[in-house]
């Protein structure tokens, strides 16, 4: 340690420890107090530290509770000036036979004061998790601030007596004492003592934070809670920033984003909240402060920072921010003020689901206002959907206080109105409707008709207004929550409007009733649900005609046949239009080129050349039993398309069937006419006359040599894309090879050979005819009539002991090939591709090209276009071997150590390379340039693998000092990390010449706990590396024969980024 000896000063240590230790019957108590302090002084600089620990263990027969409170403090001050840090820890957990609950608070921070002026930070950290037999609960609370220019006036003394107390609010003890300033906080006295400095807990509690210049904080809490049946997670984050008006007292400026966020779920439904404000505020007032010393009852108001909060829970000195007492009310309003609050909910259950997302901009200069309101909706359920945007502009300006008595006067005339009241619209006939409003000219300073072109409450009123239908010339607008009735006071007119309050509804006087005047977008899903709704009765007709049809149906389409137009993705078709109500009960065509019907109607144009001029649509289950040519029925069973056809001899249903489908029955067709057992292979010199899939053509006037076999040139009979059947080259049918490899049935006098599939041998059959043993893993024979008995002879290849092949090609409904099946015999088997380049695709029916999956390109396998093997593993060109996941490194290093007497461990630590003395000790033990502990406790060396360029490692030492260790005791340790082959090479003074360097110490018995230095680097391939491990302790002593280091570790990890 270093020398106690310095001029001038004095190093004083106490340490006082007090235990208590009660037992009776049924209970034990143990207590213990630590109370640790240093204190150096020099002229009027002082400077002191101290650690306080209490610790409580009590248990019954019913329960059991441990508590820990421990405080940290250092002071450095000098004349006016003062620098203080402090940590409070307090900890409980308390568990009985119901439930069980653990509580952390910590509380940090740091002040610099000089004069009346301090600046100063907070951290205040709490969470609390609880569970019992029915429910769990978790609640974190984080406040972070910081202060510039807080006053400081009643600074905590260290030789003043404080006088405590305490007093019980709603079950729980808050101090009730005298009041000082400490690091920016002011604290309240719970007992009377001198010389115990604010944040200790057994003598203090936090009230408030001092108020400040320049200020900022955040503050974060996180709720959880979950049953049997239902679950809840909560969290609010409110981020703050304060800058006082020197100039205007009593007034900040403010800006503020407040988060809210809220989940719920049960067994029958789930809901989700987010409500996002955001606030920028010029000359906030600050009335009406929050006081600490008052007691406020649920529901009293404070401000505090610039914003309104309303009490939840009876409290004294629980400052605003906590939630446990206060809610945040509003913020409150500045001279210029400017807001955007959002609020966003989603709802779930078995039948229903909405969401909806409201949003409000404000703006506010001294009393004008402008807000603007936009609700967006979405709600869908078993048997019904909507969707509604809505948006309300508002404007407000100071004189409008006076339009209370809910009357605003709008004129329609082409002069202006004489006189007015405030808020009051004219719209000047003469001049193109010009909006005025009566208003204060601020130019003139008195009131008049000012234009106010952009006026959105004018708007709305032209909007809503048929001037023309004015009898007198001007409108009322009338704000109630009952309809206003036509008598003598109000003297309704054609035209006036009513606002009702209730539903915000807008009504316009039709000189009889009161007629809603409804949101245009909310009409159109109103009346797209409507007509929904009356095409279910399952026909909608279609007309074709060059003049509008008659028709009483909602639904019906009429294709204009003298109007050709290029629309909806066709050209030169018909313009297209959608029978619909026009909101008022009367049946209109409107232009419809992109309706879903109109499309499907297109597809199937052909029904246009219809006799009589229509087409009818039937969605049922069973056949229509009337219909015209041309008609259409969707089967609803299996959604099969089918067209009346009467030019059938028999009219009928006729299915409409995609051609790809077709194509896939004439396969399916085809093949079944291969498995009738017979397959017919002609020998002569032109194409035969063959109406079945699968005969092969032996074309003898065109002689080829194929796989060293000479012999005709081969041909199987299979279908175009069109359907018909063709002759196609077979050079590779396995087949047509069998076949060249029995010519001798050439010679056979009718030219042709018979070739037979099925289980037993055929009765009758010519010299060559072949057949293949469906029973016998499909061997193949030829009959052989030039034996003394003629008999079926085996044509087997010599190479061949078993030939056994058996597959499978899975074919969809719609032609697609889905699946391949490859069977082995039950033992073994393989699968073989040869080929440049494979690839196995995901992708649907309608796209063929997909995501790639898996392929193979040049020797380099890749799957899902980004994991690539090829005799190594890369990711994205993110990864090799050796690299992401690869941890190496050393372990289980126990190392013993020499302990100096007196040795500055700082010496080595503060500078860099930290393992190597940065200059002469005072006791000449270690001089500069030194290597911390002489040579190193332990190393590790690695080779990186071949990479470009460099990737970033992280480098992590592990070390567990041993031995006994006292309040004198030290130790420091520390890494060096440099490119290098040798194993000696750690002795440079330069920091340049390493990678990286780390290290620290730590004094007294902290001087025991783990050590644990780390480090990204940036490293080059293939290069070799060293990490060293150094250390030295001073005023360690032995225990169990041992001092030293224990599983010293060295951990290297690839980012490879």
């Amino acid at each position: 340690m270093l020398p106690v000896e310095y001029d001038a000063k004095a190093i004083k240590r106490l340490v006082d420890k007090t235990n208590n230790v009660f037992a009776s019957g049924n209970a034990t108590l143990t207590e213990r107090i630590i109370d640790l302090s240093a204190t150096s002084s020099e002229g009027d600089a002082t400077n002191a530290a101290s650690i306080v620990t209490e610790a409580t263990v009590r248990s019954d027969a019913d329960s059991a509770l441990a508590s820990l409170i421990t405080t940290l403090s250092a002071t450095s001050s000098e004349g006016d000036a003062t620098n203080a840090a402090s940590i409070v820890t307090e900890a409980t957990a308390r568990s009985d036979g119901d439930s069980a609950i653990a509580t952390t608070v910590t509380t940090l921070a740091a002040s610099t004061s000089a004069a009346d002026t301090a600046n100063a930070a907070s951290v205040v950290a709490a969470a609390t998790a609880a569970s019992s037999a029915t429910s769990a609960l978790t609640n974190v609370v984080n406040a972070q601030r910081s202060l510039f220019g807080a006053a400081v006036s009643d600074t905590w003394d260290a030789t003043k007596q404080y006088i405590g107390s305490t007093q019980t609010i709603d079950s729980v003890d808050v101090a009730a004492g005298e009041e000082a300033v400490k690091g920016g906080l002011v604290y309240r006295c719970r007992a009377t003592h001198t010389n115990q400095q604010p944040p200790s807990t057994s003598y203090w509690d936090l009230v408030d934070t001092v108020a400040a210049v320049v200020s900022a904080s955040v503050l974060i809490e996180s709720n959880t809670r979950a049953s049997e049946d239902n679950a809840l997670a909560n969290s609010i984050t409110a981020l703050t920033a304060r800058v006082g008006d020197t100039e205007q007292e009593g007034t900040d400026n403010a800006a503020d984003i407040v988060t809210v966020n809220t989940a719920i779920a049960n067994n029958k439904s789930a809901q989700s909240k987010r409500n996002d404000t955001l606030a920028a505020r010029f000359g906030v007032t600050t009335a009406d402060n929050y006081d600490s010393s008052f007691t406020y009852a649920v529901n009293d108001e404070a401000v505090y920072n610039s914003n309104v909060y309303r009490c939840i829970l009876s409290s004294t000195g629980n400052l605003p921010t906590s939630t446990t007492y206060w809610t945040l009310q509003e913020l409150l309003q500045g001279l210029t003020d400017a807001r955007i609050e959002t609020l966003e909910d989603t709802y779930a259950d078995r039948t229903t689901a909405l969401s909806t997302v409201i949003q409000t901009l404000t703006a506010d200069v001294g009393a004008n206002s402008v807000a603007i309101t936009t609700t967006n909706t979405a709600f869908a359920a078993v048997d019904a959907t909507l969707s509604q945007s809505i948006q309300d502009v508002i404007t407000d300006l100071a004189e409008t206080d006076a339009t209370v008595d809910g009357e605003i006067v709008s004129f329609f005339q082409d002069s202006a109105p004489t006189g007015g009241h405030i808020g009051d619209i004219w719209f000047d006939t003469d001049d193109n409707n010009t909006i005025y409003t009566w208003k204060l000219n601020t130019t003139t300073n008195a009131y008049a008709w000012v234009a106010t072109p952009n006026s959105a409450i004018a708007k709305a009123f032209q909007a809503a207004l048929d001037g023309a239908a004015i009898a007198d010339g001007k409108a009322k607008t009338f704000y109630s929550s009952d309809a206003p009735v036509n008598n003598t006071a109000n003297n309704l007119g054609i035209g006036d409007l009513w606002v009702d309050e209730d539903t915000k509804e807008l009504f316009r006087w039709t000189g009889a009733s009161w007629l809603s005047v409804r949101d245009t977008t909310l009409t159109q899903v109103i009346q797209g649900v409507a007509e929904l709704n009356a095409t279910v009765d399952g026909e909608i007709v279609s007309f074709f005609q060059n003049s509008a049809p008659s028709s009483n149906h909602i639904g019906d389409i009429w294709f204009d046949t003298n109007n050709l137009v290029s629309e909806g993705g066709y050209t030169d078709v018909a313009k297209a239009y959608v029978r619909r109500d026009n909101g008022s009960g009367t049946l209109i065509w409107v232009h419809s080129p992109d309706s879903a019907l109109v499309k499907a109607f297109r597809d199937t144009s052909a029904a246009q050349d219809t006799a009589d001029g229509k087409i009818t649509a039937f969605y049922n289950a069973t056949a229509p039993s009337t219909a015209d040519s041309g008609d259409l029925w969707v089967d609803t069973d299996d959604n099969q398309l089918y067209r009346w056809d009467a030019s059938l001899s028999t009219p009928a249903w006729v299915s409409i069937r995609d051609n790809n489908l077709t194509s896939v029955f004439q396969s399916v067709s085809d093949i079944n006419g291969i498995l009738d057992g017979q397959i017919v292979s002609f020998f002569q010199n032109s194409a035969p006359s063959s109406t079945h899939v699968g005969d092969f053509w032996f074309d003898t006037n065109d002689i080829v040599t194929i796989d060293g076999v000479s012999g005709a040139q081969p041909y199987v009979r299979l279908r175009d894309t069109n359907g018909d059947l063709q002759w196609v080259t077979a050079n590779n049918s396995a087949l047509a090879k069998a076949f060249r490899d029995t010519s001798a049935a050439q010679d056979t006098a009718d030219g042709k050979i018979t070739s037979f599939y099925q289980n037993a041998p055929p009765s009758t059959a010519d010299s060559g005819d072949l057949w293949v043993d469906t029973n016998n893993e499909n061997k193949l024979y030829r009959w052989d009539a030039s034996l003394s008995t003629p008999a079926w002879a085996s044509v087997q290849d010599g190479n061949i002991v078993t030939l056994l092949g058996k597959y499978g090609v899975n074919i969809d409904a719609n032609g697609y090939i889905i699946g391949y099946d490859i069977f082995n015999d039950g033992t073994n088997g393989s699968f073989k591709i040869k080929a440049d380049e494979f690839r196995i695709v995901e992708g649907s029916t309608a796209n063929e090209t997909g995501t790639e999956v898996f392929s193979i390109t040049n020797g380099d396998v890749t799957i899902n276009g980004s994991l690539v093997v090829n005799g190594s593993l890369s990711v994205a060109g993110k990864a090799s071997i050796g690299s992401v996941g690869a941890i190496s490194g050393t372990a289980g290093n126990d190392v013993t150590m020499t302990s100096y007497s007196e040795i500055s461990q700082t010496n080595f630590v503060n500078a860099a390379p930290q393992h190597i003395a940065a200059a002469n000790h005072s006791d000449g033990s270690v001089s500069a340039g030194d290597v911390m502990g002489g040579t190193p406790l332990y190393s590790f060396t690695f080779t990186t693998y071949a990479f470009s360029g460099t990737k970033d490692f992280i480098i992590s030492t592990l070390l567990d000092p041993i031995g006994y260790y006292g309040s004198a005791s030290s130790t420091g340790f520390a890494f060096a990390m440099k490119a290098t082959t040798s194993a000696t090479d750690y002795a440079s003074t330069s920091a340049s010449a390493y990678v990286s360097t780390k290290g620290t110490s730590k004094g007294g018995t902290l001087a025991s706990q783990n050590y644990i230095l780390s480090d990204v680097v940036s490293l080059s391939g293939s290069t070799q590396y060293y990490i060293w491990v150094f250390g030295v302790m001073d005023d360690v002593g032995v225990t169990g024969g041992q001092r030293g280091i224990r599983d010293g570790q060295i951990t290297v990890a690839g980012l490879n980024v």
